[in-house]
């Protein structure tokens, strides 16, 4: 039996993430997360221009804009791993993710997470 090792630092160069489903340029600077799936179309109506660019399982994700800033918002489910992944996924680069805490994500305002 041959076991493949895979190195997780490729996967941010080419390809598609393993969970969510996106390649490392469809993912804004800014990303607004919260728990629900159904939570992003909330988010999704205040932006301009939005393209749904992933949706499996629990995470679902678009891009859009507000005020001319481009902006992701994605959904990571419930627990902790499911969090875990959404944050890894979206931010390779060490992006700046803000999550609701049980709040619509408004784009006009700066969020601090706790």
């Amino acid at each position: 039996m041959t076991i493949n090792v895979v190195d997780k630092a490729l996967l941010w160069m080419s390809g598609l993430q393993a969970y969510i489903g996106v390649e490392v340029g469809q993912v804004n600077h800014v990303v607004l997360m919260c728990g629900d799936p159904f939570r992003v179309q909330l988010i999704a109506d205040q932006l301009e221009g939005v393209v749904e660019i992933a949706h499996r399982r629990e995470y679902r994700m678009v891009n859009g804009s507000y005020k001319g800033r481009p902006i992701t918002a994605c959904s990571h489910g419930v627990g902790c791993p499911s969090i875990a992944i959404a944050v890894e996924e979206t931010s390779p680069r060490r992006r700046k993710a803000v999550h609701s805490r049980r709040k619509l994500c408004d784009a006009t305002t700066t969020y601090q997470c706790p």
